[in-house]
C-alpha cells in the first residue's frame, strides 16, 4: 500500500491480495456461525473446510506472488471482488 500511488500494477494487485483475504475471513466467518447455529452438527461439513482454508490460502498466494514477481497480473480463482 505505500507504492500504491507510484505503481498502477502495485495498487492493482494490493487490492486483489485484500479481496482474496477478506474473501477467506468471510467464508471462515460463514462457517462458524453455520456451526454454532446448528449446534455444533455444521461443523461436520464446516470442519474439513477449516483444514482446507489455510492450505488454499498458502498454496494461492504463494503462487501469486510467483506470478506477480514475474510481472504478470494474478487473479484469484474464487474472490469476491469487495474493494474496487
Amino acid at each position: 500500500m505505500v507504492k500504491k500511488d507510484e505503481s498502477a500494477f502495485v495498487d492493482d494487485q494490493a487490492k486483489e491480495s485484500l479481496n482474496f483475504q477478506l474473501t477467506l475471513l468471510l467464508v471462515g466467518l460463514i462457517l462458524f456461525a453455520g456451526s454454532v447455529l446448528t449446534c455444533g452438527v455444521g461443523a461436520l461439513v464446516a470442519l474439513p473446510a477449516w483444514i482446507a482454508l489455510p492450505v488454499v490460502n498458502l498454496v494461492l498466494c504463494i503462487l501469486a506472488g510467483v506470478a506477480v514477481n514475474d510481472g504478470k497480473q494474478y487473479r484469484c480463482p474464487f474472490a469476491w471482488r469487495l474493494v474496487q
